[in-house]
């Protein structure tokens, strides 16, 4: 026994004294930055960055290089950091990276950042931050409650295991509460699934949020089951020297905790957390440990809101040394069962009833703040602490603390993450306090506390009605309340902190009170109309007065319909339609004229709008005979037709750009109409799917409608080009109200996700924000006014969100360029926020430009250039002024003295085929000498391609894409046009199945399977077999098994091989 606890014990120090394996001298190291120039390739700088970008994109073309070296016959038993593995670094440099899609980490990588509060991040609430490994039930046929019910079912599905070290950076704003699938609403900030490992030190989690797991869900065994204990081979999950703070459980049963470690039971060694801080988390339970070996050691709780549930869980393998528990509004502290001991802290009973922590008050504790030290921000305690030199060295203290500083190495050393320091002095007098400014759900910091001196300030809060960033202090309210933000001045860590809190009042306009059916807003200076189908008007005034039903409309009898289109004039006027052929309109003080226009046998009013000139005009339905009109009505209400429509269009919306042309959505038709003020109509068939609910034209005359039913917005050029598939909207959204910003911002209200999209017209770029109040129901719309958006739902929910975007500072473009040749190199430089530059050839005819900046002459004509910095959540786009590139033509040299140059060999890629969704790398072949290899996709409806060649399918098609090798001293420039057909998964496989992948077979149904012939079977690559469950290759029929190639059947395992009858 004696021999088995040294193994043990042993075995923990390694890992609690954990580095990384040795590398190879030849490591791939990749830089990224989010600005700069890009190279593709692995090494360089932060300088000189392999990538470059602010979203995931950059990341994650790092992460899947690194993961395309994976070995797919890894061994199922090959888990964990105690091998000998090769890694790829992957380097952020200082900045923010906010997130759109959720980074998959399937590779072995490292990834380092430039310290916590230089590298960041960012799932702006709305997507969680990373996957670490591949795993996914539905590759296998499984559905989550498979999972759930018998996690047995996950050991033979045999995957890549990667093995992820992620340290000094901040993970902050995830969020996993929008996934469609409620069970996997898990894991805000990191989600970990199956026998994958991951290894984190100095990350600061902040601000995540989820069902369960608001930072970190880390299942090491397979399945979040407590009835049967499965003792497959499981990662290894470690964090060290990291802190945790405003981590929330949201949604569903409030259930969860911050870090969830469920099964892992590999070698005894299990979850290891170390010398880490947990601040003002919300949740169940803030450290969780559920059928799972581990080590809590050094770790610190305090003021932790976890509503009288315990703060660390565990069972009696939990080894549990030198934490501290300290908490106001929590007695049950800690398990009955966990085994923990004196030289661990609590404020309330805690833990086995003959191993039990040391009892305290919250004073004798005397825990100070969370100092945000260069490392990572730890927990404090006072002088007079009694965690200080209460942990016996013997009893597992480590040998450095979260700062890296040494412990003692004989007698005690102090209980919690850090050595406190020896000495606080009293925090010089503060010379400010905070003030914010508010407005709607937001505010921000106007005056930022301070000691007038050199210092650092903390922002908190444990609301649950609020969100705070700890680095600005910017507030966001999600419903009504008050909100209590805590604030701290530090000096350094000798010194004691200046601490106060500021009460903030919320009255976000989020009614859940409005008048039901409302899904008609108009808005006039400060004051927004809501308009039901029944006639009832609320009205919110610009102080935030909200009068419900301020007015209410009178059918004249019960033939008069519902109210159906609205308008409202430049004088304030508001315009109601009813269907039956009558208008009525509320002056702003009031005054109501029911019948101020009628239809005088025109037809049934389908819409009706306000041209820019105030001029009133009509569509007509005619349901029966299928002729439809539009038609002006003068102030004395005489009709005059401006156009005849088609047949059984049945418009029933109504825009006007500022050229008065007449755009209309048809209701029956789906098509979408334009009407020129001299009554030419154009029309868009099929244009909005089969319902839409609002269009919107922006300021530069373009037309956006949303199509409810295909979850896509479609956009009508001013120049007459049209896109029915600009982009399709993340989540399913289906698309009620949509609106533009005036400032190349668009706004979509979803009736299904309780999200309002921000579309940048420009990028397509989407950011999202969660309503989680609102459901807008099918019908709805909205308009935008003054930084705020407005909407109103069929449910009677009227929102308000407002976004206060500011300006930024100037842009200024200056440039290199080379007077002998025809290119120039561009630098914009200026701007404020997160958003990426933008170049925009403003005479494309004599010059072009490349996203990097590089322009190209195509004539001696003058070269004009703009460039923009795109928005982001608090800023609009910026663009610079005209910026002029000349470039002095080059005097001729003679004919003879021309230096030739060679032709390159041709280029050319392998023509592949690849299913919808799928990622496809264009292999290039040929070409000569070390020009710069540029992409352009010519297809952009079927496919996506990035700047290093990765192809991203989108729809059935011939995907093109052009690649240009530019030309060097000795060789010319080389163009060719590559293709990517893509096809259904089914129709790969049966005309393709040489090039299926080893997820795409994966992914093939047991139909799928069997309608493969055996010619097909014989063709499929031996990996992709290789790399199939069992199950999976029982479903090959007789005559499919027969078919398999001894190379095939060479690479199986003696349980493929029996699973196949060979």
């Amino acid at each position: 026994m004696k021999k088995l606890w040294g193994i043990v014990l042993v075995v923990a120090l390694s890992v609690l004294n954990f580095s990384a394996p040795a590398q190879a001298v030849d490591v791939v190291r990749y830089y990224i930055a989010t600005e700069g120039t890009a190279s593709g390739s692995s090494g360089g700088s932060c300088e000189s960055p392999s990538f470059v970008g602010n979203g995931e994109g950059p990341i994650q073309a790092a992460l899947d290089l690194a993961a395309s070296s994976n070995d797919e016959s890894q061994s199922y038993t090959d888990v964990g950091f105690n091998q000998n593995v090769t890694y790829t670094e992957i380097i952020l440099c200082a900045g923010t990276w906010h997130l759109t899609e959720t980074l998959n980490v399937d590779a072995n990588v490292i990834i380092k950042g430039a310290g916590y509060a230089a590298t960041k991040i960012d799932g702006g609430n709305q997507v969680r931050i990373m996957n670490i490994g591949s795993f996914d039930p539905a590759q296998f046929g499984l559905t989550w409650a498979d999972v759930q019910a018998n996690p047995a079912v996950l050991r033979d599905r045999a995957s890549f295991a990667a093995r992820v070290q992620i340290q000094d950076l901040t993970l902050q704003n995830g969020s996993a509460n929008s996934a469609a699938n409620e069970a996997d609403r898990v894991g805000g900030a990191v989600r970990i699934l199956g026998r994958d490992s991951a290894h984190f030190k100095n990350v600061y989690f902040s601000g995540n949020e989820a069902w369960r797991g608001a930072a970190v869900y880390a299942v090491g065994g397979g399945g979040d089951n407590f009835e049967q204990v499965d003792n497959s081979p499981a990662g290894d999950l470690i964090i060290e020297s990291s802190a945790f703070s405003q981590n929330i459980i949201s949604g569903g049963e409030g259930r969860g905790a911050v870090i969830m470690a469920i099964r892992y039971q590999r070698d005894l060694i299990g979850a290891q957390i170390v010398n880490s801080s947990f601040y003002k988390n919300v949740a169940e339970t803030t450290l969780n440990f559920t059928f799972t070996n581990g080590r809590s050691i050094g770790n610190s709780f305090v003021d932790n809101k976890t509503n009288d549930t315990p703060d660390l869980a565990g069972g009696g393998t939990i080894v549990v040394r030198g934490n501290v528990l300290a908490q106001n509004n929590s007695t049950l502290l800690c398990n009955d069962q966990l085994q923990m001991g004196s030289d661990s802290l609590s404020t309330g009973a805690c833990g086995a009833a003959d191993n039990q922590t040391t009892n305290a008050t919250y004073a004798e504790i005397a825990p100070l703040d969370l100092y945000p030290a260069d490392e990572i921000p730890v927990q404090r305690f006072a002088l007079a602490s009694i965690t200080r030199n209460n942990w016996p060295v013997a009893s597992n203290c480590p040998t450095l603390d979260a700062l890296a500083q040494a412990r003692p190495t004989t007698g005690s050393c102090d209980s919690g993450p850090i050595q406190q320091p020896d000495a606080l002095s009293a925090a010089p007098e503060l010379v400010a306090t905070a003030e914010f400014s508010q407005d709607g759900e937001i505010a921000y910091v106007t005056t930022p506390p301070s000691s007038g001196v050199s210092s650092k300030v903390t922002y908190s809060s444990v609301s649950s009605i609020c969100r705070v960033d700890a680095a600005s202090g910017n507030v966001t309210a999600h419903v009504n309340g008050i909100c209590n933000v805590d604030w701290a001045v530090f000096t350094d860590i000798n010194h004691l902190a200046n601490q106060g809190s500021t009460r903030l009042v919320f009255t976000v306009f989020d009614r859940n009170g409005g008048s039901p059916g409302t899904y008609l807003v108009e808005h006039f200076q400060g004051t927004t109309y809501f308009i039901t189908t029944s006639g009832i008007i609320d009205r919110l005034l610009p102080n935030g007065e909200y009068e419900a039903a301020w007015k209410t409309l009178q059918p004249r009898d019960e033939w008069a319909g519902n109210t159906w289109s609205s308008a409202i004039d430049s004088n304030g006027t508001l315009y109601v339609a009813y269907w039956y052929g009558r208008i009525a309109t509320i002056t702003p003080e009031g005054v109501v004229e029911e019948s101020a226009y009628t239809s005088h046998g025109i037809g049934d009013i389908a819409t009706f709008g306000i041209s820019p000139n105030d001029e009133l005009y009509v569509a007509t339905c005619d349901a029966a005979n299928g002729d439809d009109q539009v038609f002006k009505l003068s102030a004395d209400n005489v009709p005059t037709k401006v156009a005849d429509l088609p047949a059984g269009s049945c418009a029933s919306i109504m825009a006007f750009d500022t050229d008065s042309n007449i755009y209309l959505a048809e209701w029956y038709s789906s098509g979408l109409l334009k009407v020129s003020p001299d009554g030419t109509v154009t029309e868009q068939p099929e244009a909005t799917g089969g319902w839409t609910q609002q269009l919107t034209v922006d300021e530069k005359g373009d037309v956006y409608s949303g199509t409810h039913e295909a979850q896509k917005i479609v956009k009508l050029s001013k120049n007459g080009e049209f896109d029915d598939a600009w982009l399709t909207l993340p989540n399913g959204c289906k698309p009620a109200g949509v609106a533009s910003n005036g400032r190349e911002g668009l706004y979509v209200v979803c009736n299904n996700t309780k999200q309002i999209l921000e579309i940048d017209t420009v990028t397509k770029s989407v950011i999202e924000k969660t309503t989680p109040q609102f459901d807008t129901g099918w019908f709805s719309n909205a308009r935008y006014a003054n930084n705020k958006l407005f909407f109103g739902s069929e449910f009677g929910y009227n929102g308000l969100v407002a976004f206060n975007k500011a300006e930024q500072s100037n842009i200024s473009v200056s440039s290199e360029v080379n007077v002998a040749e025809t290119r120039a190199t561009l630098t914009a430089t200026g701007g404020t926020g997160t958003g990426s530059i933008v170049y925009e050839s403003v005479t494309p005819a004599s010059c072009e430009v490349a996203a990097d900046g590089t322009v190209t002459a195509l004539t001696q004509a003058v070269c004009k250039i703009k460039a923009s910095k795109r928005g982001d959540l608090n800023y609009f786009p910026k663009y610079s002024a005209e910026y002029t590139v000349s470039f002095a033509a080059a005097p001729a040299p003679a004919p003879a003295l021309a230096p030739l140059k060679n032709v390159q060999t041709p280029l050319s890629a392998t023509k592949v085929a690849a299913s919808i969704g799928s990622k496809v790398q264009l292999l290039l072949n040929g070409g000569s000498g070390e020009g710069k290899v540029v992409y352009r996709n010519l297809t952009p409806s079927v496919c996506q391609v990035d700047f290093v060649g990765m192809v991203t399918t989108k729809a059935s098609g011939e995907c093109q894409v052009e690649v240009k090798k530019a030309a060097t001293e000795k060789f010319e420039s080389a163009t060719a046009i590559l293709s990517v057909s893509v096809l259904p998964l089914s129709t790969k496989a049966l005309e393709h199945p040489a090039l299926l992948t080893t997820r795409e077979f994966g992914r093939l149904s047991t139909e799928q399977i069997r309608s493969l012939s055996p010619e097909a079977i014989g063709q499929i690559r031996p990996i992709v077999l290789a790399g199939q469950k069992v199950a999976k290759l029982k479903l090959l029929t007789p005559a499919q098994r027969k078919a398999l190639t001894k190379e095939q059947l060479s690479k199986l395992t003696s349980a493929q091989r029996k699973a196949v009858g060979r």
